[in-house]
C-alpha cells in the first residue's frame, strides 16, 4: 500500500531512499528512480477501480504566446 508519508504529500519532489510503499509486515520500499519526479493523485479513490495508488509526474515548463 501507499506509505502513511506520502499521504497528503501531492505535488512534492520525491528523492532516493523516501519511504513510497509499506508491506503487509511492516517492511518499508523506498522509492529508488529518476530525480525530479513527484507523486500525484494518492490514494485518490476515483482511480481504486484502476489499482492506481498514485501517479508520477515530471515537472514541465510551458509558455504561452499571445502574439
Amino acid at each position: 500500500m501507499v506509505h502513511r508519508d506520502r499521504q497528503n504529500q501531492d505535488y512534492q519532489a520525491l528523492h532516493n531512499g523516501d519511504p513510497l510503499f509499506a508491506c503487509f509486515d511492516g517492511t518499508t520500499i523506498a522509492y529508488e528512480g529518476e530525480s525530479g519526479l513527484s507523486a500525484a493523485f494518492i490514494n485518490e479513490a476515483a482511480y481504486y477501480d484502476q489499482h492506481v495508488g498514485l501517479s508520477l509526474m515530471r515537472p514541465i515548463t510551458l509558455t504561452h504566446s499571445t502574439g
